[in-house]
């Protein structure tokens, strides 16, 4: 196997969460995973 998963990390200014999006294997399919920051 030989496919790449990317995983970027956006931090919208003001926002208290990140959201992390990460690549489907045809590159099309994007899932948004928000990830509430508690510090």
């Amino acid at each position: 196997m030989s496919f790449e998963i990317d995983i970027w990390e956006y931090s919208p200014p003001g926002a208290t969460q990140c959201i992390y999006l990460q690549g489907g294997l045809h590159g099309v399919e994007l899932t948004g995973i928000p990830v509430l920051m508690g510090s």
